[in-house]
């Protein structure tokens, strides 16, 4: 388990900023979803927040790699 946290965070031995803010902000959206999904009421703006935030990092993620 601790070896394929470590592979999907990074290719080396650092941890990818970028991975980690794209997952941990997908956690948070799925979450919001869901509890607006049970009638508690979630700002629609801060669903897209959250929505952009992990888009975009996932998106620098994949141009990083294209780049190298």
């Amino acid at each position: 388990m601790k070896k394929w946290i470590r592979e999907l965070f990074s290719n080396s031995d650092e941890a990818s900023s970028k991975r980690t803010i794209a997952l941990l902000s997908f956690v948070v959206l799925f979450g919001m979803v869901v509890l607006n999904a049970f009638k508690i009421h979630i700002d629609p703006q801060l669903i897209y927040v959250f929505a952009v935030l992990c888009g975009g990092s996932s998106a620098l993620t994949v141009v990083d790699k294209f780049f190298k």
